[in-house]
């Protein structure tokens, strides 16, 4: 009878615990669906300066501005490319993702 007890109490313990799981913060980059870019990991919604290193998240092809002349941004040197961030335009190398400059989208 104490077995039985026993099995039922930790039963009732992991039941219990399924709602307080589900309320658990989400890991850190983790994306709830609204937006299809990835989160890097707290990153999004800061400002940029240069010398920070761009999460390579970033790097994705979907980030990256080919079309730079239409946003009035310079021309990016060899081994750089404008990568949009919210509302900043960033030029990041190629190889590290070190940022040179940044400019905001007016």
């Amino acid at each position: 009878m104490t077995r039985n007890k026993i099995l039922s109490s930790l039963a009732f313990a992991a039941v219990a615990a399924v709602p307080a799981i589900a309320l658990a913060d989400p890991p850190q980059g983790f994306n709830s669906g609204a937006d299809p870019r990835p989160v890097a990991h707290d990153q999004a919604h800061r400002d940029w300066h240069a010398g920070d290193r761009l999460p390579a998240s970033y790097g994705d092809q979907r980030y990256v501005v080919n079309d730079w002349q239409v946003h009035h941004l310079h021309k990016p040197a060899k081994g750089y490319h404008w990568v949009q961030v919210d509302n900043q335009f960033v030029l990041v190398s190629r190889k590290g993702g070190v940022i040179s400059d940044v400019q905001i989208n007016q």
